[in-house]
């Protein structure tokens, strides 16, 4: 524990030390001048983005009759259709406007997976086997004999 105490205390004076280091004599270090500094340091911890940040790409398969509709949104936007595997331009995207609006709209009536139903119980642990007895653990040894009490004075305890 002093160790862990006294590392500490080490690492926070030279902390101060460095912080100080860029000081000229007499002048003080205020918390404004050192907010630039400690923002610098500031990293980003987090691994996984932020939602607002996060791409969201959908792609809706439709078959109605021998029609074969494929749409891929991206952000909510139309990224690219295609009908029986051919690429539908933007400027001909009017005309399947309708088509393309009810496979939006059945996207959004799609309802979201149902949960995960909770874990099946355990079996409960079987029993362990019978051991045969053991051997007794054999007596301690007698100890040696107690000295009489200072100047012979009385009886030892026993």
């Amino acid at each position: 524990m002093e160790r862990f105490i006294a590392t500490i205390l080490l690492l926070a004076a030279v902390a101060v030390f460095s912080i100080s280091a860029g000081t000229p004599d007499g002048e003080s270090t205020s918390g404004e001048e050192l907010r630039p500094v400690l923002s610098s340091l500031q990293t980003e911890l987090d691994s996984i983005p932020p939602q607002n940040r996060q791409e969201e790409e959908i792609q809706i398969l439709k078959e109605k009759g021998d029609r074969r509709m494929e749409l891929t949104l991206k952000n909510g936007e139309v990224k690219e259709f295609k009908v029986d595997g051919k690429d539908i331009p933007e400027a001909e995207r009017n005309a399947y406007q309708a088509e393309i609006e009810a496979m939006r709209a059945d996207l959004e009536r799609t309802p979201p997976p149902p949960p995960l139903p909770p874990m099946a119980p355990m079996a409960p642990m079987p029993p362990s086997p019978p051991r045969a007895p053991g051997a007794p653990d054999p007596p301690f040894p007698p100890g040696p004999p107690r000295a009489p009490r200072a100047f012979g004075l009385g009886h030892p305890q026993r």
